[in-house]
Formats: structure tokens, sequence, C-alpha cells
């Protein structure tokens, strides 16, 4: 992974330091070629402009987890946006853990099964 040049990479990277300390399933990864984050080689979070990702799944209640007015991630101009997939900006830094975990916890839950 590169080092982090900005204040909203450096919260990131935290995110995945403090994570993949705390479970040796969890690794750091590339996501269309954005630094990720990974369960069991799934990602659950990456990286990108400023923004973190998150892989939430279409059934999350967003509101809920405190997102108000959710960002869907459209990478493709001809498709509908992933509505599985939340970007948050850094002006919501401080719910980026929260949801990190929140991702995590839907992921282990589809592979752990």
């Amino acid at each position: 992974m590169a080092k982090p040049v900005t204040k909203s990479e450096n919260r990131f990277f935290e995110i995945a330091s403090i994570l993949s300390g705390e479970d040796k399933n969890i690794i750091t990864g590339n996501m269309m070629s954005s630094p990720g984050i990974k369960y069991k080689n799934k990602v659950i979070a990456f990286y990108h402009r400023n923004e973190m990702i998150f892989r939430v799944g279409k059934e999350a209640d967003l509101v809920k987890l405190g997102i108000r007015k959710p960002k869907f991630l459209s990478p493709f101009k001809s498709k509908p946006p992933m509505t599985g997939w939340i970007c948050l900006g850094y002006g919501e830094r401080s719910n980026w853990g929260k949801i990190c975990r929140f991702a995590l916890a839907v992921m282990k839950l589809e592979i752990d099964k």
C-alpha cells in the first residue's frame, strides 16, 4: 500500500490498521486500483478520491446507520448505481469506522455461514 498523503487517506489507513490488528482475516488490498480493506479476500470497503466506499448490502437500514442522504457507488455511466455500496466523503469521516465495522459484519454473515 502507498503511504497516505492526505488527511482522508490517513483516516482510511488508520481504520484499516485497527481492523487488521483485531482479526487476522482482515487485510488491505486493492479495489479498482484503490486501496481497500478485505475480509477473507472479499472487499468490504475502499478509499477513492477523498471518500470511503462501503459494501453494506442492499438490505442495510441506512437511516439507522446515521446516513441521511446516501450516495451510492456509480462507477458505470450506462448502468444504475450499485445500491449495496455507499460512498461517504471526508466530511462524514466520524462515521467511517462504524460503517466499516457494519460492512465487516455483513460480509462475515455472508461468508461465515
